[in-house]
């Protein structure tokens, strides 16, 4: 039988409903599937839905222009991860990288007798490096997966029966949403948090930020997620870059637009850095921000406050000296004689964060190439207690490695990704065979005959690195010479950073097991401790290096780092949880993707209760961080004239980065007293062209008609900068300077240009007729009652709003 539509195009009856749509770097859409069963209708029969990405077969291989894959999943409105689902029909369906031209097909089963059946779609963009190419998808429901081919539907979109409703939200819509709170002027608590490095904070943290949401609808506090999404594909541009415009964001978008009383900062990997950095910078541009919006919580998950050059091979420095990711890469390499990562610990940046509540560290332990456990944890650890918890983990077997062979066996056999904690820094409680046997797994061949032939060389550096940043409350009064605890020390290697990137191509996937059986999940928190500054042993840092070791560039990167750490530590209490991931460990710890990085579950969940479930909401826990200063830590933190000096380099570098935020936006004031507003949040001036500079925006309070500026002389920075000089990659001193998008970066905008003329050649389709036959596309979606109207979605469109805006 065929249907007749009011356009008298033929459709089959067992098809129920088509759309077209595409997504661009960070795009999430979701699709609410209600389903309204005939009375009395046939429980044994069941809809099927197909996702298909449409685009050409030949750009499964523009992985840098693209790549050109998404992630789908679907599942049942009242699946949960925390709840068993043993129902084989109910079980979640998901395709992490959908490449071009292939498909997933799911069955939603009407097996129980209900009102209606509820399922939820999501469809993710796995862009990483363009904001310009996009990847078009398809998505199709109906009674019979026979129906679900495109030549038996012609061009027919949109909704074919009455007991049918789809809700197809998109990116804007998903964050773009105003407080929970019915009450107009409630109080809000504004949690922002911060992408990675090659990241984006729409799609990437998208899991995050829903656990937050779901906490505060429990506790009842008026929560509101943001994140500033104008950063994407600009990541590689430099820390201060990166963090002024978070800053800015901050301080003119978001808390103008609602009564922000309280503010709260997450971050994963980079953007711990970045969201420091924001933070300094809004406390010595805008110093009475944070007299009215309160401080409350800063977390940083995988975040390298050390840097990342002490814990990569030599070519991995060298790459990153030379500008692979830009201006970013030499700020982690701690290039310069004054690097960013050693001032950004200094008294400015410190005098805000001791204002905060909370001050967590999650960091991992193992599995994590990118960011290894020292520069996460901020070096000094209890390595005794945790080494311990390590090794009788290992003894009990509940160290998932049933589960970490089966996805090694997936991928390839990987001898490096180990720990770097040791197994067994007492020596006396641990098992020889033990010892012996994670050496033999855990060892590359050639380390293992370098450990055997030259013990003392292979080892002997390590040991003292570990016992030179044991904490005091894990060390004996023997242990105050770290000749005595050497001998007791078994350190082992670090993790690959190569298999690392691997496994962020290709994550090793959790078992189906994993995903329905909340009792198969082994615990991932090994060690979770609040750090005061007097567990910090006492250390004679110099002031400056000898000559040899100015000329030995490993022992110049370790003296910065145990600085930069002991900076850190000075005055302010450290919560530090570390965390036990089976790989992708780096994307895992935040739940990259709902169930690609479902390893990352139980991180999250320790997270959220932890520091915004129902004891932080009430302040119960805020005694915990409690710190008296000790005699002892007072005349062990005597800040030295370099400390001085490294607080006045970096306000002067804040007060610069000011000044081009005034280049930006003119010279106008701001009003950082809360604003009050239930609605949401209006256009932002702050989201702007393929520059990230600002764009004209009338509805803007601040719009440009009413200063003093031309809009052209705000589309560029001044020439004082050095924005365009071609020496850029050593500048390294340079405070003004935000760096060029890298190397990275600069490859693919010439590819994307290729490929967009190849597109074109290929589908001889002017770009006139592309949009129109777009827009036809969502007025067809909008006919029906699950549909999209086009005209509203035009006003939500991603180039005007403050949180989906790209390029």
């Amino acid at each position: 039988m065929i249907m007749e539509d009011k356009k008298h195009h033929s459709v089959p009856t067992a098809l129920l409903y088509r759309s077209h749509s595409s997504l661009k770097i960070g795009d999430v859409h979701r699709y609410i599937i209600t389903y309204f069963p005939k009375e009395g209708e046939d429980p044994t029969k069941s809809l099927f839905i197909k996702i298909k990405n449409v685009e050409m077969i030949p750009l499964r291989a523009a992985y840098l222009a693209g790549p050109y894959i998404i992630y789908c999943d679907v599942r049942t409105d009242d699946y949960t991860h925390n709840k068993g689902c043993f129902i084989t029909a109910d079980q979640p369906i998901y395709d992490p990288s959908l490449s071009a031209g292939q498909s997933l097909v799911a069955e939603l089963s009407l097996h129980t007798m209900k009102e209606k059946h509820v399922w939820i779609v999501d469809v993710i963009s796995q862009m990483l490096f363009s904001t310009s190419s996009e990847v078009h998808y398809e998505i199709m429901l109906g009674k019979d997966p026979s129906c679900l081919h495109r030549h038996n539907m012609g061009d027919e979109l949109g909704k074919f029966t009455t007991r049918l409703d789809v809700q197809h939200m998109k990116t804007v819509d998903l964050w773009n949403q105003p407080p929970p709170s019915s009450i107009p002027n409630d109080p809000v608590h504004l949690v922002i948090i911060t992408h990675g490095l090659l990241s984006n904070v729409s799609a990437d943290m998208f899991y995050l930020k829903e656990q937050i949401e779901l906490m505060a609808s429990k506790t009842g506090e008026n929560i509101v997620v943001r994140g500033f999404a104008d950063n994407v594909c600009k990541t590689e541009r430099g820390v201060r870059y990166l963090g002024r415009r978070l800053a800015e964001y901050i301080v003119r978008t978001v808390v103008p637009s609602m009564n922000v009383t309280k503010i709260s900062f997450v971050a994963h990997s980079l953007g711990g850095l970045v969201q420091t950095f924001a933070i300094a910078y809004i406390q010595l541009n805008y110093p009475e921000f944070f007299d009215n919006v309160k401080p409350e919580t800063f977390i940083a998950m995988a975040s390298p406050f050390l840097g990342i050059s002490n814990e990569n091979p030599a070519y991995v420095k060298v790459a990153l000296s030379f500008g692979i990711v830009g201006k970013t890469g030499q700020d982690l390499g701690l290039q310069g004689t004054k690097p960013l990562l050693m001032l950004l610990p200094s008294e400015p940046t410190r005098k805000i964060l001791r204002k905060f509540k909370r001050r967590t560290l999650y960091a991992n332990t193992v599995h994590d190439g990118i960011v290894p456990l020292r520069t996460s944890a901020l070096l000094y650890l209890d390595w005794k207690a945790l080494s311990s918890v390590y090794a009788t983990l290992k003894d009990a077997n509940t160290l998932n490695t049933d589960a970490a062979k089966k996805s090694e066996r997936n991928t390839t056999q990987d001898s490096e990704s180990v720990s770097e904690i040791p197994a067994n820094v007492e020596g006396e409680s641990s098992d020889a065979s033990l010892v012996t046997s994670l050496k033999s797994k855990l060892l590359s061949p050639l380390q293992t005959a370098m450990a055997f032939c030259l013990p003392s060389m292979q080892d002997d550096s390590k040991i003292h690195r570990y016992a030179r940043y044991q904490t005091k409350d894990g060390r004996s009064e023997s242990d105050d010479d770290d000749s005595n605890s050497k001998s007791h020390i078994e350190p082992l290697p670090k993790s690959s950073v190569i298999e690392s990137i691997k496994r962020v191509v290709l994550p090793p996937l959790p078992p189906l097991k994993y995903l329905i059986d909340p009792n198969s999940r082994e615990q991932v928190i090994l060690h979770d401790k609040i750090y005061d500054p007097d567990c910090i042993p006492r250390k004679n840092l110099r002031s400056s290096s000898t000559l040899l070791e100015s000329l030995d560039p490993i022992k110049r990167q370790r003296i910065l780092e145990e600085k930069i750490a002991r900076r850190w530590h000075n005055g302010m209490t450290w919560r530090k949880v570390l965390v036990n991931l089976l790989p992708d460990a780096h994307n895992n710890i935040i739940v990259r993707r709902r169930f690609a990085n479902a390893y990352g579950w139980l991180v999250v969940d320790h997270m959220v209760e932890n520091h915004f479930g129902e004891r932080s909401f009430k302040g119960e826990d805020v005694s915990d961080w409690d710190w008296t200063p000790s005699d002892s830590h007072t005349e062990n933190e005597v800040e030295d004239k370099e400390s001085q000096l490294a607080d006045a380099k970096l306000s002067d570098i804040l007060i610069k980065q000011r000044n081009k935020a005034s280049k930006e936006f003119g010279n106008d004031p701001i009003n950082t007293s809360p604003i009050v507003s239930g609605s949401i949040i209006e256009p932002s001036e702050y989201c702007g062209d393929d520059d990230g500079y600002p764009e004209d925006n009338p509805a803007s309070p601040r719009a440009r008609e009413s200063r003093d500026v031309e809009p052209n002389s705000m589309r560029r920075f001044s020439t004082e900068t050095v924005d365009d000089d071609n020496g850029w990659i050593n500048d390294f001193d340079s405070e003004v300077y935000d760096g060029a998008a890298g190397m990275i970066n600069t490859v693919t905008e010439s590819v994307n240009d290729g490929l967009d003329a190849f597109k074109k050649t290929i589908f001889r389709d002017s770009e006139e007729t592309e949009v129109a036959r777009n827009k036809n596309n969502y007025a067809d979606e909008s006919m029906e009652d699950g549909g999209v109207n086009f005209e509203r979605q035009a006003s939500l469109d991603l180039s005007g709003s403050p949180i989906m805006h790209y390029l």
